[in-house]
């Protein structure tokens, strides 16, 4: 069933009010209606009555149809409103339209008021069809162009038409300078020919590509982004533009690599110290150890630095990232740096008991109790020195040295874990060539005891010179006090 019109008429006269009711009714128009000859009667009926239609008289003892048109052009506005009056000036009647009204209607013509109301109805209606899709326009463009994701539109040839806000914060290029020009102008050389090639006839066929691509932006920089391209077809079918929607993924690929360094950094570090652990060799590499960790830590210097048995100094074994020629100069000034011995500095022994890794702010931080700070100033701002770490070399709870790492300024400190990882093999195999070498002593004791009482008859003053030089060669005084 049609609803009915809900018609508000602004009349003094109930007689003409009662004609263009008999009128609508003629022209087969269903309505229902409400009758008001003040303002505020007009005011209240819009907020009551909610009508879809009005139709005002032009001259009321107390209200025009003036007032009401600009009242309904203030409350609602996408409502007909129709003047409908006894005689009407044509200045009037242009002052009328020109406020707002959508039609003017002489009582003498009543019969036209018919065709005047479907006519200002679908009128009002495609006014309100063109908002309505103006306002979807607008939330469309509002949609793409503050879009999370870069949004590109190129012709057929390719050629850039449009570019939204997001593709510029993440190029750096605006639209002027895009515009007109192919995508071609981010490329970096890593997308192969073939892999364009694929790429346009995909899309020449009416297809979506989906891919990712490694860019430059405006300023050089690298960034990676994953893109789908697909056709934008006309009524026809026929293919006019492309849309290429690109989501910047440089984190999250950035991320990857990262991983993937890390599980191969850790595949390294298990490697080198299980042949640490597996490989006998006749001396200590203190060197190689020290290039191992530099190279896992990205630290530009690092010391390796072994405790005496007291706990209370430390042998700097190697080094690594400081160059020869730095080395050299040391020692030509009389500072020499490997296989020199420190004194442990009791609050520096402080910070680091009980931590696997230690972390220091600068190279003063860390040698505050041992070097001058203007002297550790001055070699921080000449080398662009930064954070320091001291990783722990232990065996089972026990102190035996630590890696120091020295990292670049402002660089970041990665893979420490590894790092701590290797020191504890290389703390398990320094414990080993200990335990080694002292078997490989205690053994020489007993052979040379063996060869003192086996195959030999020896005297006793013999026996004893022997036993005295014995314990000379273990740094012992001896026990035998031989008269010749």
């Amino acid at each position: 069933m049609e609803q009915s019109l809900r018609i508000l008429m602004v009349e003094d006269n109930p007689l003409d009010a009662e004609l263009i009711k008999r009128e609508l009714k003629k022209d087969g128009i269903s309505f229902v209606d409400q009758l008001v000859e003040t303002k505020e009667a007009f005011r209240k009926a819009i907020q009551e009555f909610k009508p879809d239609l009005i139709l005002s008289d032009y001259s009321l003892p107390s209200f025009d149809g003036m007032q009401a048109l600009f009242i309904r052009q203030e409350t609602i506005p996408d409502i007909p409103f129709i003047l409908v009056t006894g005689t009407i000036n044509e200045e009037t009647a242009v002052e009328v339209m020109k406020a707002g009204a959508d039609d003017y209607i002489l009582k003498g013509h009543i019969t036209r008021i018919g065709t005047a109301i479907k006519a200002a109805i679908e009128k009002k209606a495609a006014i309100r069809l063109k908002k309505e899709a103006d306002e979807q326009l607008r939330i469309l463009s509002r949609a793409v162009n503050q879009n999370p994701a870069s949004i590109i539109i190129t012709d057929i040839q390719g050629n850039i038409e449009y570019v939204n806000q997001k593709f510029t914060q993440v190029t750096g290029y605006n639209f002027k300078e895009v515009m007109g020009k192919n995508p071609r102008i981010l490329k970096s050389g890593t997308t192969t020919q073939e892999e364009y090639k694929h790429l346009w006839e995909t899309i020449i066929a009416g297809r979506e590509w989906q891919g990712e691509f490694q860019d430059r932006k405006k300023n050089g920089d690298i960034y990676y982004e994953s893109a789908l391209i697909a056709p934008i077809a006309n009524d026809e079918g026929v293919v006019t533009h492309f849309l290429a929607v690109k989501e910047d993924i440089t984190e999250r690929k950035q991320a990857e690599m990262a991983l993937q360094e890390s599980e191969a950094q850790l595949k390294r570090a298990l490697f080198e110290s299980s042949e640490l652990i597996d490989v006998n060799p006749e001396k200590v590499d203190y060197q190689k150890i020290a290039d191992i960790i530099l190279d896992l830590s990205g630290a530009k210097y690092l010391s390796f630095n072994l405790f005496d048995d007291s706990g209370l100094g430390y042998t700097t074994v190697a080094l690594a990232g400081i160059k020869e020629d730095i080395q050299k100069a040391s020692s030509f000034f009389g500072f020499e740096i490997i296989n020199k011995k420190w004194k442990l500095d009791p609050l520096f022994a402080t910070k680091i008991k009980d931590k696997a890794i230690t972390k220091f702010g600068s190279v003063s931080e860390l040698a505050e109790h041992n070097i001058p700070s203007p002297i550790c100033s001055i070699v921080e701002k000449t080398f662009h020195l930064g954070e320091v770490l001291v990783v722990k070399i232990a065996k089972d709870n026990k102190s035996i040295g630590d890696f120091t790492l020295i990292y670049s300024k402002g660089k970041p400190i990665r893979n420490s874990e590894l790092a701590s990882l290797f020191a504890n093999q290389v703390g398990l195999f320094l414990e080993r060539k200990r335990a080694e070498e002292a078997l490989s002593k205690k053994m020489n004791e007993l052979e040379r005891f063996h060869r003192l009482t086996v195959g030999r008859e020896l005297t006793m003053v013999e026996l004893k010179k022997e036993v005295n030089l014995l314990l000379k060669e273990m740094g012992k005084e001896p026990k035998y006090n031989i008269v010749e």
